[in-house]
């Protein structure tokens, strides 16, 4: 099913989110929702706690992976037992840090989640995105959370974890997931499926590691690996952070031949946002944008990830009535 979001978005995000990746600015979008009454738009009934951590890196012990723990905080009267809260990996886009999508953190663990975002450890080389290396950061990181040198070990299950990632660290999601099974369900921000830094920079690897399928280099890519459940959030081309059609979220979905030949399997949402911009997925530069992303991903964690039925944000009503007001373009599921 296909049907006729967010408006298109200023060309002023660009210059937001550069001055964002380099650290200077804090944002300037409030945590406030579209829809006063919507509970999943609003805070959920859990504090957050939050606690730093060095994650060990067994291919190179002396560059660990910095991350932060997102904990619903005991004090709330809320708890859940042991071994009852779903973990959540947060993934950063290229050459940004996972601080700056903190925001979808604590709002999933208001709603009872546990978050742990990192940031990926460099590539060895400049013009290498290295995704293979980062795929199994990932889970390094699932390891360190599942270890009793976690906080968080005594309280998570860990045979259903969810990942949200945005552009590089959405299609490294994916990646890992084809790699470590652990990993059950997945929101992708606009996954890029380029292999590194951007085509200008370095246009012999700009295809390398090959997630999504590709049929202009006539590559298959590894999502026909992985059992996830795929919430995946598109942009058209944009001219400055994501240019190259070959490369665009379309294919994660739709496949070598637009009918899914190598995509994701179902369960599968696909949202189509038109032509907001690649970078307004950052939290901070959009409230719109946050508000409907921290809701739609929230649901279908709840759904995924803790069997709370919530398909009306992306299969019903709730998503219907974002169409009808022109706030996303068109969304196809099977």
């Amino acid at each position: 099913m296909k049907r006729p979001f967010l408006k298109s978005f200023t060309y002023c995000s660009y210059f937001i989110f550069i001055l964002l990746s380099f650290g200077l600015v804090s944002g300037c979008a409030k945590d406030t929702p579209i829809n006063i009454n919507d509970p999943l738009e609003n805070r959920g009934p859990y504090d957050v706690h939050i606690s730093s951590v060095s994650i060990p890196n067994p291919e190179n012990p002396d560059k660990p992976l910095s991350g932060k723990v997102y904990f619903p905080s005991q004090d709330t009267g809320t708890s859940r037992a042991n071994g009852d809260y779903k973990l959540i990996l947060l993934t950063p886009g290229f050459s940004t840090s996972f601080t700056l999508y903190e925001r979808f953190a604590r709002h999933f663990v208001s709603h009872g989640f546990v978050v742990l975002g990192f940031d990926f450890v460099p590539s060895a080389i400049s013009t290498d995105g290295e995704h293979d290396y980062k795929a199994r950061q990932v889970s390094y990181a699932i390891d360190f959370a599942l270890s009793t040198a976690s906080e968080i070990s005594d309280y998570i299950d860990p045979a259903n974890i969810g990942l949200a990632g945005h552009s590089m660290g959405a299609k490294v999601g994916f990646y890992a997931a084809s790699i470590d099974q652990r990993i059950s369900a997945i929101a992708a921000m606009d996954p890029s499926n380029a292999g590194g830094p951007p085509c200008f920079i370095s246009p012999s690897n700009c295809a390398a590691y090959p997630v999504a399928p590709n049929p202009t280099r006539e590559a298959i890519g590894v999502l026909n690996n992985i059992q996830t459940a795929s919430l995946i959030i598109r942009s058209s081309p944009d001219p400055l952070f994501n240019p190259a059609e070959e490369f665009n979220a379309s294919w994660f979905f739709y496949g070598y031949d637009g009918n899914s030949l190598y995509a994701v399997a179902s369960p599968a949402v696909y949202i189509d946002m038109g032509k907001t911009s690649h970078a307004a997925y950052v939290p901070l530069i959009s409230r719109p944008i946050a508000a409907f992303l921290k809701r739609t991903m929230t649901a279908w964690f709840m759904t995924h990830l803790q069997g709370e039925p919530m398909q009306e944000y992306y299969d019903g009503e709730i998503i219907q009535a974002d169409i009808d007001k022109r706030l996303i373009l068109s969304v196809d599921y099977r």
